[in-house]
């Protein structure tokens, strides 16, 4: 028994001697970690060959180990420069099989020298665990080192899958001489990931910042100690003498759950790239160590601020493009941008997020505001987010307000509900915001207040409408809406009046002698509806939104003054109409060939006519509608627009695109009777017009395919606003236009082509054929004698007018004259795209309006085979039509007599005579006050009966 006790005893004892000896590795070349010729073997740590759990590992110089197994071990681990190579050295941990692994239990230093720059790399996919990880270590601590040159001890870790644990804390040492040469701890850490378990802490001997962390890239660097940084300096701690540069990559501050965190958790102050906080902790920005960080820290541009967990307590700083993603976490203070915008997202959640001081109430610092929970998000306070998005199903609740100034989008499939008007979308004079393409796999529920702002310079008429749709009686209703339920507010809303208004009965205001200021259309009758009751009259209905024509000059009770008389000068104002947004395709039947239908744009979108009318749904719907151009004559006018000719006018508020606005209605009519037109998400555009409901020259360009012969009517106005020394200078107001366009396919007789004349409240021009007014006219291509009649309508009697008229695109080779039959004149007219003007007045004469323009066209003026003019003077020329011209001739024929003719570009003789004439030179005085145009001076030599022609402008 006691041979066996004692055989016992050894046996554990030398178990033990061997279990607990170690060795020392050292690399002698680069190698496989389990080859016996990458190592030299000292002490005397059993038999194996190749470093195992018990034993120290030290890799040399420029030497990479190659980690070929599933887990490597060691008890320590150095990298260690030598006297030999170069003044930087290079050792290198390199994962060489999938899913390898090395794990040191205790240290892993990179090692610093007095002679050499150590710059160790963790290279390609492994996990490397460790006790404590050590920069710079190996060198005494508390005496500065004597080095001959600013040397660096640096671990870069640079691999994409490659994860370092320190289970303990990260060290990193800097010793500095006095005369400042420096030994650098740094780590490089510009992909893979860093775990952090213990406390990131920097050690400086001497004055200055001589240790840094950066991130880059794609690294992580994630912190999980209840003190995350710490810093000594000469044995006190000092924050300012560690460097964290986290300006790339991630840093995430993610406690673990049993760590005392009663005076909360330190986030360094340093700007990052993207930051997560993600415990149950309160985060201070300020540390209590320093006082250089008053603002905190920053997030950098483009980069997130991530919320997961916990409260982040104190000021900071975002740069422009960051975001705020909140799930679980939060903010006790608004975020600072001191330039630029920010975005905040809201991400998935177990339960509903409750905003709250992530947004900030700073007007036009958020940028987008992003909804990405299922689990929806609770609105508390006003927010003027410039993009509302919801990237997945979710729903908006709350007594707060979402104002969004540019657009809404969603990205994902399923519900939307935006809530109860938690969302308005706001029209300013900049801009409205739109709604953008809404995919088929998404349904939008909720009510949403949508703003429609109205300029009002002065008083016009406008086709407008609601986008919206609902099912309630009251809230939908034009009085509920437009007029804001009955209460007064500046520049909100619409007064709306008529001769039996009684504003507590109908909604309307009252004023003598009116005409109702709001109207609709009907479109089986084919003719105007007046509306009588704003409060039984709704604005929208459960499928469809509607269409009006609105006199809206005021503000809703800002139009009369009570009396019975309505208040002349127009005010800005504002239209408010709370619904469901109108998505998906929208669908009128029954549209008519031989009348107009009146419709309303149905999203909260412009939409391209063009797209909407040329699309194959669309195929029995004219290429032609009509709109109102609030800048188009005193009070707002009809313009239309086909494909062939574009717009009939484009000398006003619009210019050649095709968009209507959100907000804003038309008319159209069919080719085929009882057609349908579908209006579709596909035909939205991004455009907000910066003068709403109108067009603006930013506007894409127009294709049109005819050569244009164009007019526009202007009226002289006076103006109100002008200064006095301007007073009285004219202004040109244009009250209307019609186009003409020319080409192969066209029609002279009247086709269903050509666009008729929708009737202006006041002075009107068009195209006159077969008794029919057209303000686009379809033509074949010209030959010589085609002619347009000009008819014009509800002219002002003692008015001044001017025509403009001018050619696009034009390739007639001969002439046109412009023939006013009332005054008996003929003008020629350019051809070459030029602009060029005629000026009349209206009077109590018939004949001076009706149809008084006719537009000739002929290949050739006069047949002058005599023409020669070199030796013959004529001036002024121009000159003015009540004066004359003096003609001075050379010597050669100034004794000679001469008779002359003023001929109109028509051939017609409209004054003869012989010439008053003294020496050579000649006096000739016109008969009559001459209506400025072209006109020929014919001079016959009565001596030899030769003739010659001067070419003579009237101003």
């Amino acid at each position: 028994m006691k041979k066996f006790t004692f055989a016992l005893t050894a046996f554990l004892l030398l178990s033990a001697y061997y279990v607990s000896a170690q060795a020392t590795f050292t690399s002698k070349a680069t190698g496989l970690w389990n080859a016996t010729g990458t190592w030299t073997k000292t002490g005397t740590g059993g038999a194996n060959t190749f470093p195992g759990v018990n034993d120290n590992v030290v890799i040399l110089g420029s030497h990479q180990v190659n980690i070929n197994i599933t887990a490597a071990t060691c008890k320590s681990l150095t990298t260690r420069v030598t006297t030999a190579g170069t003044t930087t050295q290079a050792p290198k941990i390199n994962f060489s099989v999938a899913s390898a692994s090395l794990t040191v239990t205790n240290d892993l230093t990179i090692e610093s020298s007095t002679t050499l720059k150590n710059t160790t790399s963790i290279l390609t996919t492994g996990t490397t665990t460790t006790g404590t990880l050590t920069i710079g270590g190996g060198l005494k601590v508390g005496t500065a080192i004597i080095s001959t040159a600013e040397l660096e001890t640096k671990l870069i870790i640079n691999s994409v899958k490659v994860m370092v644990i320190v289970t303990s804390d990260l060290l990193m040492y800097t010793s500095v001489k006095p005369n400042k040469n420096v030994n650098v701890s740094l780590v490089e850490h510009t992909s893979g990931s860093v775990e952090v378990n213990g406390s990131l802490s920097s050690y400086v001997e001497d004055q200055g910042f001589f240790t840094k962390y950066t991130t880059g890239g794609s690294a992580t660097l994630t912190l999980k100690n209840g003190v995350p940084v710490k810093s000594t300096f000469g044995g006190q701690a000092n924050a300012g003498q560690i460097s964290l540069v986290f300006s790339s990559g991630t840093v995430v501050y993610s406690p673990s759950t049993n760590i005392n965190s009663a005076n909360g958790i330190e986030i360094y102050p340093t700007t990052y790239k993207n930051l997560t906080i993600d415990g149950d902790y309160t985060f201070k920005t300020i540390p209590t160590a320093t006082i250089f960080y008053q603002l905190g820290f920053t997030i950098g541009g483009s980069g997130k601020l991530s919320l997961n967990k916990g409260s982040v307590d104190g000021p900071y700083t975002l740069a422009d493009k960051s975001t705020i993603v909140r799930s679980g976490g939060g903010v006790t203070e608004s975020p600072n941008v001191p330039e630029g915008k920010y975005n905040v997202e809201y991400s998935e959640n177990t339960s509903k997020i409750v905003s709250g001081k992530e947004l900030t109430q700073v007007l036009g610092k958020l940028k987008e505001m992003t909804i990405n929970t299922s689990n929806g998000v609770e609105i508390t306070t006003i927010s003027d987010p410039e993009w509302l998005t919801f990237r997945n199903p979710g729903f908006l609740s709350g007594s707060g307000k979402i104002n969004v100034t540019e657009r809404f989008k969603v990205l994902g499939t399923g519900a939307i509900n935006v809530g109860d008007r938690v969302v308005t979308l706001i029209s300013t004079f900049g801009k409205t915001a739109y709604v953008d393409k809404v995919p088929a796999t998404a349904t939008i529920t909720g009510v949403i207040n949508v703003q429609r702002y109205l300029s009002n310079s002065s008083r016009k008429w406008r086709l407008v409408t609601a986008p919206v749709k609902g099912s309630d009686v009251t809230t939908n209703s034009v009085f509920y809406n437009w007029q804001n339920n009955g209460v007064t507010a500046p520049n909100t809303g619409i007064d709306i009046w008529g001769p039996n208004g009684n504003p507590a009965v109908n909604g309307l205001s009252f004023i003598r002698e009116s005409a109702h200021s709001m109207r609709s259309w009907n479109n089986t009758l084919n003719r105007i509806r007046y509306i009588t009751d704003t409060k039984t009259e709704s604005l929208f209905s459960n499928t469809i939104n509607k269409a009006f024509y609105v006199f809206a000059p005021h503000a809703y009770g800002f139009g009369t003054n009570g009396s019975g008389d309505g208040i002349g000068e127009s005010s800005i104002t504002t239209l408010s109409s709370s619904g469901t947004l109108l998505t998906g395709d929208i669908v009128h039947h029954g549209i008519k060939a031989t009348g107009y239908y009146f419709l309303g744009n149905p999203y909260a979108s412009a939409i391209d006519f063009k797209s909407m009318l040329q699309d194959a749904t669309n195929v029995g719907i004219s290429k032609k509608i009509w709109l109102i151009d609030p800048q188009a004559s005193e009070f707002g006018g009809f313009i239309s627009w086909d494909e062939s000719n574009g717009y009939s006018i484009d000398g006003s508020g619009y210019a050649e695109g095709t968009d209507i606005q959100s907000g804003q209605a038309f008319f159209v009519r069919a080719d085929d009777e009882g057609s349908s037109l579908t209006v579709k998400e596909d035909h939205k555009t991004t455009t907000s017009s910066m003068d709403p409901i109108a067009r603006t020259s930013a506007q894409k360009k127009n294709l049109v395919s005819s050569e244009r012969f164009r007019i526009v009517l202007l009226k002289e106005i006076t103006d109100l606003n002008a200064k006095e020394s301007e007073a009285l200078m004219p202004k040109w107001l244009p009250t209307d236009g019609a186009v003409a366009g020319f080409y192969a396919a066209g029609d002279n007789t009247v086709t269903n082509k050509d666009v008729s004349k929708f009737g202006n409240p006041n002075e009107m021009i068009a195209f006159y054929t077969d008794n029919k007014s057209f303000s686009s006219e379809h033509r074949a291509s010209i030959v010589e004698g085609d002619f347009l009649d000009i008819k014009l309508s509800q002219m002002a009697q003692g008015s001044n007018y001017k025509l403009e008229l001018y050619t696009q695109d034009f390739g007639y080779n001969g002439q046109a004259y412009l023939q006013d039959s009332f005054l008996k004149t003929s003008t020629a007219l350019p051809l070459d795209g030029s602009r060029f003007e005629y000026k009349f007045s209206v009077t109590a004469a018939p004949e001076s309006t009706g149809v008084r323009f006719k537009i000739v066209f002929q290949n050739s003026t006069l047949n002058n085979p005599d023409f020669d003019s070199a030796n013959i003077l004529v001036y002024p020329n121009p000159v003015n039509g009540a004066e004359g011209v003096t003609i001075t001739f050379n010597n050669e024929v100034q004794t000679d007599n001469f008779e002359y003719a003023i001929i109109n570009v028509l051939g017609q003789n409209l004054q003869t005579s012989q010439l008053e004439k003294s020496g050579n030179v000649g006096k000739l005085k016109f008969k009559n006050k001459m209506a400025s145009g072209i006109y020929f001076l014919q001079l016959r030599n009565l001596s030899n009966n030769t003739v010659s022609t001067k070419k003579l402008i009237i101003n």
